[in-house]
């Protein structure tokens, strides 16, 4: 499948490496997708970007002889003009700690050369999306604001970004995601519903924002997007790099729901609204869902024995909410085609899931969530509009 067109105007990509060699070969894998800049110093880079059109998105060398790639980004970031712009580190260094200090100077991502072209094109589609829905949330949310003043409804804003990532998730992929993260939202409904009367469960569920944590639940496979389709849909036994790929999109999910928080909590303090179009506190609440969100994209993957992914966490130390996805997540997954299977039946994925009673989930939130499944409709079977607010 072709990468998808984000839109007739072609993005603008400004390239910045001194070996010639690296921007030719750059300039051969994107010119046909994006317009491209090129640039050999760290100094021509800040030029253009502070030009009278800047680029949509910065590839950035490290190691460069004047300015290096970390103060670029440094001064790209610190300038109101450049500060929105995408930043991603090309670089062979591979070190944890450069990681640490690209993503705290504000960097988008982070490839280590030698490139791979499929993992290149995916993470730039990724970063122009993910900005593209932070200036529609932007836009929605001013336009709430002065026509509402102040009783925007920051599910709404959430659920809107949600869509618009999914929209692209669902266009770029093989996969039919956009049903499967609707009816997983469908069950963790009908999941917390059951739980908030269990005397075990409903303190913490209590103070929880629930119309939130829906709407962040469609957020919770974001990560994914930066993993090229070529992996998510090989039916081969993958290999250690696709694996390590597979494993790190809780972590790139969680970076990139923080960079949606982060424009959104800027463009409010930039456009000064003013107390009277936020006196019912909707960007605390907005920002609420954005960490839910940020929880469930880095945790949905932790197992009950700590053998999960990312972080390892193991029994009630995973947050609640993350169990309760993993529990959905795994239901709706079974329940869906894949290229390299039919969807199971409800009874053989159930049964699948009760063999990891203990091991892969929550015991106790399993056995409450097999006795409810017989309620649900079937994939495909939710109506339209059913699953976005309860």
């Amino acid at each position: 499948m072709e990468h998808l067109a984000l839109d007739a105007i072609r993005p603008v990509v400004l390239v910045v490496d001194d070996d010639t060699g690296t921007l030719n070969l750059m300039n051969a894998l994107l010119s046909a997708r994006y317009i491209i800049k090129l640039a050999t110093t760290g100094r021509k880079a800040l030029e253009i970007a502070l030009a009278d059109t800047p680029p949509d998105l910065v590839l950035l060398d490290i190691m460069m002889p004047d300015l290096d790639g970390h103060e670029v980004c440094r001064q790209l970031k610190a300038d109101p003009k450049t500060s929105e712009i995408p930043v991603i580190f090309l670089t062979a260094m591979a070190q944890i700690e450069d990681e640490r200090q690209g993503f705290a100077l504000g960097a988008a991502d982070y490839i280590t050369k030698p490139i791979s072209p499929p993992i290149l094109l995916a993470r730039i589609d990724t970063h122009l999306m993910l900005k593209r829905a932070v200036d529609q949330l932007r836009a929605s949310r001013h336009q709430l604001a002065c026509q509402h003043a102040g009783q925007a409804t920051p599910h709404h804003a959430l659920a809107l970004g949600a869509a618009l990532l999914l929209a692209t998730f669902a266009a770029q992929r093989v996969l039919d995601v956009q049903p499967h993260v609707f009816y997983t939202q469908s069950c963790l409904k009908a999941l917390v519903s059951q739980l908030v009367n269990q005397s075990h469960y409903r303190d913490a569920l209590a103070g929880l924002d629930l119309e939130l944590l829906y709407q962040a639940a469609l957020l919770r496979d974001v990560g994914m997007l930066s993993v090229p389709e070529t992996v998510q849909c090989n039916s081969a036994p993958l290999t250690l790099s696709e694996r390590e790929q597979i494993v790190r999109h809780p972590e790139w999910g969680e970076v990139a729901i923080a960079r949606l928080a982060g424009w959104v909590e800027e463009s409010v303090a930039s456009e000064n609204l003013g107390e009277e179009c936020c006196a019912d506190n909707s960007t605390n609440r907005l920002l609420t869902g954005f960490a839910l969100a940020g929880i469930l994209a880095r945790h949905h993957h932790e197992r009950w024995d700590g053998n999960g992914y990312p972080d390892g966490l193991a029994g009630e130390k995973i947050p609640l909410v993350a169990r309760l996805m993993a529990i959905v997540d795994v239901y709706g997954a079974l329940l869906s085609e894949r290229p390299y299977r039919p969807p199971f039946s409800r009874e053989q994925a159930l049964a699948l899931m009760m063999a990891g009673r203990g091991s892969q989930f929550d015991p106790l939130l399993l056995d409450c969530f097999v006795a409810l499944a017989p309620t649900f409709p079937p994939l495909g079977g939710v109506a339209d509009g059913a699953c976005h607010t309860p």
